[in-house]
């Protein structure tokens, strides 16, 4: 069975409803690879004791593993990757949403390969708008869930906010063959914020792909990293955001009170001529 034309199919949805959903354009199509190809990358995942994971993050915004090393992947992921990066997905995709043209990154830049195990969490953020290799801005996000037998009251489901990030509009179980699309700009606030709450045995696994074009999005930022959203659900992780975020205000401040203070004494310290 040729994989390309199963995703093509799957890709010819309606545009009308991609465009309209709330809270931003997004589309959920379950039975999104064949059978075959869904049990043979599952069966190659990576363990999280792998080598494979560049990223082991740990941080108050995330835990998680992740890994950009699509070439060094197992070989049904790395050309499952490699096929979702072609042309022909390109095509279908600009079709569907809208979007493009649009550009597929090589380097897997914040995507290919996501693991998060039990007691992990992604706060409520908007995705980076330029990769760091390429200036190129972020449309697209292609998410894969591969996570069989997973129940609701396992957690982890992806979290789609309202537009000003105070409120959750819908929630998207992350079971095994379904993928989500959306467009990501500078208010398409998703996440799930709280920890993953699943068997010790099983862990939330994806493959992310992220496109782009050479047009900047009607909402976009300048930056090259992601916007984090306090008041996203997981209250310890926001408790030591506003204590980093209070640090780094109040190190500023000294840094610059300290620079004020030696440039006034170099100037108390000029000879008189």
């Amino acid at each position: 069975m040729e994989l390309l034309p199963i995703i093509r199919s799957n890709l010819n949805k309606s545009a009308e409803s991609y465009r309209s959903a709330e809270p931003y354009p997004h589309i959920v199509i379950d039975n999104f690879l064949p059978v075959s190809v869904l049990e043979t990358v599952i069966e190659a995942f990576p363990r999280p004791d792998s080598d494979i994971w560049n990223e082991r993050i740990k941080e108050a915004y995330q835990v998680k593993l992740a890994s950009n090393n699509v070439d060094g992947a197992p070989p049904p992921i790395r050309d499952l990757m490699y096929q979702l990066n072609s042309a022909t997905v390109l095509k279908s995709l600009e079709t569907l949403t809208g979007e493009g043209p649009l550009i597929s990154d090589p380097f897997f830049d914040g995507g290919g390969l996501h693991q998060i195990e039990r007691g992990g969490h992604l706060s409520i953020h908007s995705d980076f708008a330029k990769p760091r290799h390429l200036p190129i801005f972020r449309r697209l996000n292609l998410i894969i869930y591969l996570n069989k037998d997973w129940k609701e009251d396992f957690g982890g489901s992806l979290e789609l906010w309202s537009r000003d990030g105070k409120e959750k509009v819908k929630s998207v179980l992350p079971i095994a063959n379904r993928a989500v699309i959306f467009t990501t700009d500078t208010t398409s606030f998703h996440g799930h914020p709280e920890p993953v709450n699943c068997p010790p045995n099983m862990s939330r696994r994806s493959l992310a792909l992220y496109y782009y074009s050479v047009q900047p999005p009607a909402r976009a930022h300048n930056g090259t990293t992601t916007r984090w959203r306090l008041n996203s659900g997981n209250q310890d992780a926001d408790a030591r955001v506003k204590v980093a975020s209070f640090l780094w205000r109040v190190s500023g401040k000294i840094g610059n009170i300290a620079s004020r203070m030696e440039t006034k004494n170099q100037e108390t310290k000029k000879p008189l001529h």
